[in-house]
């Protein structure tokens, strides 16, 4: 009995190879052919920062010009580089109300007084956003809006503090510079 069921085994395996050859063969004429799926998978990212060498803004009051004139300004080429593959919006504040001293005083109790104005980059700028100007404040506003997608695009950030006297009785010192900070914060979201 077992040699019967052997032998019918190793028919079914002759006539199933045979088979075999005979489906190659006839698929072979034609060619053989394979096949996967590719898949391209695109996820949206977003990312924003500031030039690596630029992370501190120092507006130097000096002179009576800069105080009783116009206010001092500091123009920072390429500052932020932002990053989105869909419509994106770019928020700043600053973490405070107003820039603080050492001595926890504000340099304006009616908030910071400095203006920060926002412009595509020539090199790596980039169309369809739209840049504004702004003043800082804790509360924050959109300074960049944009219709199109951004990759590792800059834009020139002017920050601009106040003239005409605005700060004229907030020297507290013996001759070294007082100074006031605040963070200024900068945020991307999707539209």
């Amino acid at each position: 009995m077992k040699k019967i069921i052997l032998l019918t085994a190793i028919m079914f395996a002759g006539l199933s190879v045979a088979k075999a050859q005979e489906t190659t063969e006839a698929t072979s004429q034609s060619g053989i052919t394979a096949f996967t799926v590719l898949k391209v998978h695109l996820h949206n990212f977003m990312s924003i920062a500031i030039k690596p060498d630029d992370s501190n803004v120092d507006l130097e009051y000096k002179t009576a010009d800069d105080y009783d004139g116009t206010g001092v300004s500091a123009l920072k080429e390429d500052h932020l580089i932002v990053s989105s593959l869909s419509p994106f919006i770019v928020k700043v504040n600053s973490s405070t109300t107003s820039p603080i001293n050492a001595d926890g005083i504000a340099l304006k109790a009616d908030g910071t007084g400095i203006k920060i104005k926002v412009e595509k980059r020539t090199s790596r700028g980039m169309v369809g956003s739209i840049a504004n100007a702004v003043t800082l404040r804790f509360e924050g506003d959109d300074i960049i809006d944009s219709d199109v997608a951004s990759l590792n695009n800059t834009f020139n950030i002017t920050y601009s503090g106040e003239g005409d006297g605005a700060y004229r009785n907030k020297y507290f010192g013996d001759g070294d510079p007082v100074v006031y900070t605040t963070n200024v914060i900068y945020t991307i979201t999707s539209k």
